[in-house]
């Protein structure tokens, strides 16, 4: 697994892409905030 950050450029146009990071990191906003704690 690689940061979330910094391989922008590394990785633009080449399909390598991976949005799991970013929705997991709404997923836990979600829930954090509605007070279900982490999400699962």
């Amino acid at each position: 697994m690689q940061v979330a950050h910094g391989l922008a450029y590394a990785i633009a146009g080449t399909g390598r892409a991976d949005h799991e990071l970013i929705l997991n990191a709404i997923l836990n906003a979600v829930y954090l905030s509605s007070g279900r704690g982490f999400y699962q």
